[in-house]
């Protein structure tokens, strides 16, 4: 998922960039040229004063948004299989996990047929301590087990504890 999220995000800044890229230019021309005429006292204080501003300027600037454009790299194959082995080896050992536990009880059915499994220890106490078990059917409600499987209640019956 994370994975399918970097790609759409790489394809997504991708196209931003390549169809975004916009360039200015902006140039311009100003010149200004203020002509005083005659050969007065008053004529050449005017050319001194006013001739400061006359003034001429180029303005050429080129400018783009490039910078400020996502640049996105893709994943290399380096990439996918250092996150794809992880994965690959978690999803490996769970399998191996699962047979293994199956292998385990195929090898306790095989040793012990009649016995269901898990082999706990309480199955082993009752057994040990009730030699002849009475039947469910006959055990009061009150000390039936919740789960209905009495090999694995504490407070199982046995027949000979109940006729005495």
């Amino acid at each position: 998922v994370l994975l399918a999220v970097d790609g759409i995000l790489y394809n997504i800044f991708d196209l931003i960039r390549r169809h975004t890229f916009t360039t200015y230019s902006v140039t311009s021309v100003h010149h200004i040229d203020i002509i005083i005429g005659g050969d007065s006292m008053l004529a050449r204080l005017l050319r001194k004063t006013i001739g400061a501003f006359n003034t001429s300027s180029n303005l050429d600037v080129q400018s783009s948004n490039f910078q400020c454009l996502p640049q996105p790299h893709a994943l290399s194959q380096s990439n996918y299989l250092w996150i794809f082995i992880p994965l690959l080896l978690m999803c490996l050992m769970c399998c191996l996990q699962v047979y293994t536990n199956r292998l385990r009880r195929v090898i306790t059915a095989f040793y012990f047929p009649k016995v269901p499994f898990p082999l706990t220890d309480s199955y082993l106490l009752v057994k040990q301590s009730c030699p002849v078990q009475q039947p469910y059917s006959e055990i009061h409600p009150r000390d039936r087990c919740r789960n209905n499987s009495c090999w694995t209640c504490s407070n199982v019956m046995c027949a000979w504890q109940l006729s005495s």
